[in-house]
């Protein structure tokens, strides 16, 4: 049996839409905040916690600025691939930070 693919877009964060487009994939961006933000807060929070672990209010200061973007993030990846649902036979989300989108009963 032959599966025919009538139409493939891949949802990212701005910062690798040209990355992915490059290799023939149409992109669509999934949130106003890119991976490197996030995964730079997150560093920042780690280091913190392991170069400095008594300093309490700067690691909670830290967390929540990690987690708020994550949120962000989270929640216009969901707007974005809910407007892409209709129609679609397969979503596969996945991110590492965080859970995947929850647009399944869409």
């Amino acid at each position: 049996m032959l599966l025919r693919v009538h139409e493939v877009r891949i949802v990212v964060s701005p910062n690798l839409v040209a990355f992915v487009e490059a290799a023939g994939v149409p992109a669509v961006a999934h949130a106003t905040v890119d991976t490197q933000a996030i995964i730079e807060a997150n560093l920042n929070y780690r280091r913190c916690l392991h170069r400095s672990p008594w300093r309490i209010r700067d690691l909670i200061r830290l967390r929540h600025e990690f987690w708020e973007l994550c949120v962000q993030c989270w929640g216009e990846m969901s707007t974005t691939l809910t407007s892409l649902a209709e129609g679609a036979d397969l979503i596969f989300a996945s991110m590492a930070y965080q859970p995947p989108a929850n647009v399944a009963e869409y």
